[in-house]
């Protein structure tokens, strides 16, 4: 009977002289305008429908317009009770969406206000998944194809526009427990950025009959991208490999996936037990190594411009994933970087994002990676003082939000011409409060420990700086980092320093502290004590002495001193060296804002200082003090700014 009411209704009755009840049906229950301009077609064997030339008005706007819509059901399947699709095809489908400036989408203004609310979907209960047996569907359709779909998306709040174009889908012979094959085509653009893809897809596709296992085998995919977002030239992006994932038993599986962007490849094999926070990785990930140097330019990027031109051109990875429950790790990691190789381990806590790293690095050059100095940066060290447009030094909100730990160990670190060695550096990040501890290596034949501390969680930060330096060659030290030859000897430095401000200017004017020195062993290059010293001398024995042919230098078995920095005031009131045949005491301060010096010391005699004869101790020079005077810029170039003070002398010999 079923069957026979199926035939004598498509051999009886003519669908296209029910086209003006079916628009005016629509317009009475919704905004949209439908009409019919095509043809509408009945089959039998297959049971089908078939519409033609369809389009659809909402409030008067296009939203949709369709050449060709043919559905076609297996009459025998539908007798059985067990529907099988025959066909299903979609041609010249254009659909426009849109989003008003209130944030309303077209697609929810279809019906009426009192349809909508009425339509609206009450609470229902879980749906259950098929069950398996003689109750399961007999899911088989032969054929469905889209061709020549476009989809269009305008946001009018922000400016958006999206499309895709051109879309063809082809999947045949399609089945539960089956793989079948599917292609896929379509390009797609966007305004903001500027960006447009071409996409081509194929694979064998596979779907449990409980729609909780599905895999995807033979993926080969390549995705051609252009526009202002990856720059002028057109980009290459490829994706294959084989996809598997239990829904029911929360796995997925990787096999064999790799893909390339530009001149990167990635490739990985990879199993993901659990999609939550209990998350469990286990497999392998590798990038190829590459330039990225290379790949900033092939995506449109301005080059990164560094000291050495070819930094930044070699760098690739290995890790082994894996971890704890809810942990991802990566371990071990190893990372190329130019001419550096570091070991370690990368770990992310899901629960809170807490990030774990352990490097070791066989040498760094962090000075390869500076920007190259220009002629303006190296004309701005003769002038300390130059204002300088200034921005914040730490991103605050990112670190409130950072929690992480660091151990990083360097064997061989040059950093702002500073040569370092067994370098271990320790830090932690949590709530905006940093703290480094130990900060510890050797250096030009001494070494150095540190530890310092950044409490971000205000916006003006706080920082605290502890240092200890010892056995260091100053000489050595000074030549790489400044390009000084003035001072030599075996130093020593105790620091301490607190300040508080997220700009270098406020940092400067806030800080607070003292600096405890010492030096063994040394030279002063630039001023001779000695010169000084005799020219008091022989003012004592009313004579004169012509000391320019005389180094202008100043020999030192030890010096040591503190100073007490309050901003850009250091003051120190407590220096003491121990020359031949003399003892320098002395005190004053540098304006560290202009560089300028203004100190007062006293040369103390003790004994023979000098072999030239106005130079000749007595009983009446030991124990006087010869003063000397020092002011003026502390860099300038030419002569010292330390003279022999004789107006003090003068005083001296009063007494």
């Amino acid at each position: 009977m079923a069957a026979a009411a199926i035939v004598a209704a498509i051999t009886l009755l003519n669908p296209n002289d029910y086209k003006p009840q079916l628009e005016q049906l629509v317009a009475k229950h919704s905004r949209v305008e439908l009409r019919l301009g095509g043809d509408i077609g009945w089959s039998l064997l297959p049971l089908g429908l078939e519409l033609n030339a369809v389009s659809a008005r909402l409030d008067g706007e296009p939203l949709l317009q369709l050449q060709q819509l043919i559905a076609r059901v297996d009459l025998f399947s539908l007798l059985r009770m067990q529907p099988q699709v025959h066909s299903f095809v979609l041609s010249g489908l254009d659909a426009q969406l849109s989003v008003n400036a209130q944030g309303v989408g077209n697609w929810q203004r279809i019906l009426h206000e009192a349809d909508s609310s009425a339509a609206a979907p009450t609470a229902q209960p879980p749906a259950q998944a098929p069950t398996t047996g003689d109750e399961a569907l007999a899911f088989n359709v032969q054929e469905i194809r889209i061709d020549s779909a476009s989809l269009s998306y305008r946001d009018a709040r922000s400016g958006q526009a999206l499309s895709v174009a051109g879309l063809q889908l082809d999947a045949r012979d399609i089945a539960l427990d089956r793989a079948f094959p599917l292609k896929l085509a379509f390009t797609a653009n966007s305004s903001e950025p500027a960006l447009s893809v071409e996409a081509t897809l194929s694979t064998q596709l596979t779907a449990a009959a409980d729609f909780q296992t599905f895999s995807v085998s033979a993926l080969d995919s390549r995705w051609q991208l252009a526009g202002e977002a990856v720059g002028k030239q057109p980009l290459t992006a490829t994706l294959a490999g084989e996809l598997r994932a239990d829904l029911g038993k929360q796995r997925a599986s990787l096999k064999g996936i790799r893909a390339t962007l530009a001149n990167i490849g990635i490739s990985t094999d990879l199993e993901v037990q659990d999609f939550g926070e209990q998350m469990q990785l286990q497999g392998q990930l590798q990038v190829a190594e590459f330039s990225p140097r290379a790949l900033l330019a092939a995506l449109g990027q301005p080059p990164i411009v560094t000291r050495d031109p070819t930094a930044l051109s070699k760098l690739a990875l290995n890790a082994t994933l894996g971890g704890e429950p809810g942990n991802i790790r990566l371990e071990p990691l190893a990372l190329s970087l130019d001419s550096s190789q570091l070991r370690g381990a990368l770990g992310y806590r899901l629960a809170d994002g807490h990030i774990d790293v352990k490097l070791q690095a066989d040498q760094l050059n962090l000075d390869r990676y500076q920007p190259p100095e220009t002629e303006e940066t190296a004309a701005s060290g003769d002038k300390p003082a130059a204002a300088t447009a200034e921005g914040e030094l730490l991103p605050l909100q990112t670190l409130r939000q950072l929690n992480a730990k660091l151990a990083l160990s360097v064997d061989q670190l040059v950093a702002a011409n500073a040569r370092l060695s067994k370098l271990s550096l320790n830090a932690s990040a949590s709530g905006g409060a940093i703290d480094i501890q130990p900060f510890s290596g050797q250096l030009y034949g001494g070494g150095f420990n540190a530890s310092a501390r950044i409490d971000a969680r205000s916006d003006k930060p706080e920082w605290k700086l502890r240092a200890k330096l010892d056995g260091v060659q100053a000489l050595e030290l000074l030549k790489d980092v400044a390009e000084l030859t003035t001072l030599a000897g075996t130093a020593g430095i105790q620091a301490e320093i607190n300040s508080s401000g997220n700009r270098v200017s406020a940092l400067r004017e806030q800080a607070r502290g003292q600096v405890d020195f010492s030096l063994r062993d040394g030279l002063i290059d630039g001023t001779s004590m000695t010169a000084l010293a005799c020219e008091g001398i022989a003012a004592v024995h009313q004579e004169g002495v012509n000391t320019t042919a005389w180094p202008k230098q100043t020999a030192f078995d030890s010096l040591a001193g503190r100073i007490v920095i309050n901003g850009h005031q250091l003051n120190n009131n407590a220096l003491k060296a121990q020359l031949t045949g003399m003892a320098l005491e002395g005190s004053g301060s540098i304006d560290a804002s202009q560089l300028l010096l203004d100190y007062k010391a006293g040369l103390r005699i003790e004994g023979p200082i000098h072999d030239d004869p106005s130079c000749r101790i007595n009983e009446r020079l030991v124990g006087v003090v010869i003063p000397v005077k020092c002011k003026g810029p502390l860099a300038a170039e030419g002569e010292s700014p330390c003279r022999f003070d004789s107006a003090r002398f003068r005083d001296t010999l009063k007494d």
